[in-house]
């Protein structure tokens, strides 16, 4: 099989290829790029791993558009791309890494040229790209601006206003912001660490729209779409609008999915504790894509009435931000109108808010030769002067950057906020997976600690528990002078807990870092004006990255939820029925702020509430689906003590303007 490739547009980089072929139709589009693939790089060319049969192997997520040529062989043979002898042969990443990394998942095979959509909208007449699924034909608008550039003297600001009656080519991808790079380099040493600068720029403010090709016809009595708005976050290092593509999801719940870049780490979260640089840039970038789609959304056939923020992780806990922000009014008009909160709560931990965020500016400032002078204005301004690249490098490890406490997006907690009354009480969706506590396991891993065989052989015991608790609460607040009483009163409100002391250990990560917070975040919402459904996630997907022990880890449900698990030739027809449930459900809350118009049961997804704690739960197994939370009113008192010493440090410390 040998395929010439030819790029699409400019804006692609030197090391990314996109490649078309009507003799691999069930293979629907994508952009190569190198460090995002599964093969061997040759002098000009790509050798793929083949499988059984000499068939082409390629991870289930992998599209290709590829353009057939005369001669046979098996490599797909590409223009514009290094012949740096360094590149090494890559295994194949299974399809769950795909939480931790972020490619550019694509669905959909392009059609032809005659067929590309337009919109016209105030920062540019948008000419995007219409594309097959197997739920049916998509718009998609890729790389659509929405803000100035943040660059030069707006770095560190928040975003600007941008205006353009130009006409806009938005049917690849634009650059993520800088960051640094990310979990591949842990997992994947043979990945090439220097290609991370190719698929970043600090030029990026943009989004992707994908939406039913219906939608976009001249038939004025289609109904308006529905919006999800995707916030992407894997930490506030990292976050990519092309993390997941959104046209399975368009297309089969019919509403509009909107995805976007915002800025991160010291882009995005720097702060000097004055308007030269506010922090929280990254919430204020979230905002203006908000008021992008408010003005935009119809010009799509979309419901800008109808408008739903999704999220994980930092992504979720950006939306808790979010809710609680004054700024998510705009002239009195909120500018969402639902929110689904994934595994993610802004509250608690050293690592969700920073104690000191101006001792990250000074890192910073020493680290690239920007601290001869003691006047902020004028290290400042030697930042915004540093070559991106090398800023971006030089505060990769230096520092956690976050979210701060500040006057304008994040003055006070979210859960502060919503006790106070000072939140937008929309409808709310929150969850979470049953073994959050993966992310432990996970760092465990690539710290190539000795515990990680322990965890996997279920060794661990109690002295074992107890100094990895000691270690874990130890980063969580920042050395507290009373971790090791903390750590021992762990160990003795865990050892209660059923299982082995390596259940133990999940658990109890996955309680502190995301489950204790996702429910006290449902108790309050609910008791303050929301109306408030919890599910928790219990799969193990065929493709997991993570151990066998562990059921539905952290991030597992996202891929359920966007359909990508549909594409996959590994998945079961039972991992393909709970995508549909979760797709359906997600996308009925969408429109009518409430996930059981659409959902396919025999029971109803009963609403929240303090007197009936209940859940619905996503499985294959058969069961029943309506759950209640199991109080632990010993663990949960622990759980409250440790999240409230936490607050009582970060308002001791917080920035005041």
């Amino acid at each position: 099989l040998h395929y010439t490739c030819a790029l699409r547009k400019p804006r692609l980089t030197s090391t990314e290829t996109a490649c078309t072929s009507p003799s691999l139709s069930p293979l629907p589009l994508s952009i190569l790029t190198r460090r995002h693939h599964w093969g061997q790089w040759q002098a000009g060319s790509f050798t793929f791993f083949s499988g059984r049969d000499n068939h082409l192997q390629l991870p289930p997520w992998t599209t290709l558009d590829l353009y057939k040529s005369q001669s046979s062989s098996h490599t797909i043979s590409t223009t514009n791309q290094p012949t740096n002898q360094a590149n090494k042969p890559t295994t194949m990443i299974p399809l769950c890494i795909i939480i931790l990394l972020s490619p550019a998942l694509s669905t959909g095979q392009p059609l032809q040229d005659h067929d590309q959509p337009t919109a016209a909208t105030t920062t540019g007449i948008l000419h995007g790209r219409r594309v097959s699924t197997s739920s049916g034909l998509v718009d998609q608008f890729l790389g659509v601006p929405y803000a100035k550039p943040p660059v030069k003297n707006l770095r560190f600001k928040p975003p600007q206003t941008y205006r353009s009656r130009k006409h806009v080519e938005t049917s690849t991808y634009a650059p993520s912001c800088m960051q640094p790079p990310h979990l591949e380099d842990a997992m994947y040493p043979q990945i090439n660490r220097n290609e991370s600068k190719y698929a970043n720029s600090e030029d990026c403010l943009y989004l992707n729209i994908y939406l039913p090709t219906t939608t976009m016809t001249k038939n004025k009595k289609k109904e308006k779409l529905a919006i999800l708005f995707w916030v992407p976050g894997e930490g506030y290092n990292y976050a990519s609008s092309r993390q997941f593509d959104g046209s399975m999801l368009a297309s089969f719940g019919q509403v509009m999915v909107v995805t976007i870049n915002y800025r991160v780490s010291a882009f995005g979260f720097l702060t000097t504790g004055s308007k030269d640089a506010p922090g929280n840039v990254g919430i204020w970038d979230q905002i203006a894509a908000l008021r992008w789609v408010k003005e935009n959304g119809r010009a799509f056939g979309g419901d800008v009435e109808k408008v739903t923020l999704v999220g994980r992780f930092t992504g979720a806990m950006s939306i808790t931000a979010l809710i609680a922000s004054p700024l998510a009014m705009h002239d009195g008009i909120p500018l969402f109108h639902r929110a689904v909160i994934q595994s993610g709560v802004a509250d608690g931990g050293n690592w969700i808010f920073d104690r000191n965020p101006i001792k990250g500016m000074w890192k910073l400032a020493r680290k690239v030769g920007c601290n001869k002078s003691e006047i902020v204005s004028e290290v400042m301004k030697c930042l915004r002067n540093v070559d991106a690249v090398t800023l971006n490098e030089a505060s990769a490890y230096i520092h956690s950057w976050r979210l701060v406490l500040d006057d304008d997006v994040v003055p006070m907690e979210p859960m502060k906020s919503i006790k106070a009354g000072k939140h937008v009480p929309v409808p709310v969706i929150l969850g979470y997976t049953n073994d959050e506590g993966s992310l432990c396991v996970l760092t465990q891993k690539l710290l190539k600690s000795r515990f990680f065989t322990k965890l996997v052989d279920d060794q661990l015991d109690r002295e074992e528990f107890a100094v990895l608790a000691k270690g874990f609460f130890n980063e969580y607040l920042s050395a507290d002078e009373n971790v090791d009483q903390i750590a021992r009163d762990a160990v003795e409100q865990y050892e209660k807990a059923s299982g082995s002391w390596r259940d133990r250990y999940v658990k109890m990560c996955g309680d502190v870092y995301v489950k204790h917070k996702v429910k006290a975040f449902a108790r309050q919402l609910s008791v303050h004006g929301s109306r408030v459904f919890m599910y928790e996630f219990v799969h193990r997907p065929e493709e997991s990255i993570h151990p066998e022990f562990l059921r539905g880890a952290h991030g597992d449900d996202v891929l359920f939820m966007f359909g990508l698990v549909r594409e996959s030739r590994r998945s079961t027809e039972a991992e393909k029925r709970l995508s549909v449930q979760m797709m359906t459900a997600w996308t009925s809350f969408v429109k009518f702020g409430n996930p059981n118009p659409m959902l396919d049961s025999d029971v109803e997804w009963p609403a929240y509430s303090i007197f009936e704690k209940q859940y619905w739960q996503f499985s294959t197994l058969n069961g029943d689906k309506v759950k209640n939370i199991k109080e632990d009113n010993n663990v949960d008192s622990f759980l409250s003590s440790v999240t409230q010493k936490e607050s009582e440090k970060r308002t001791n410390n917080s920035i005041q303007h």
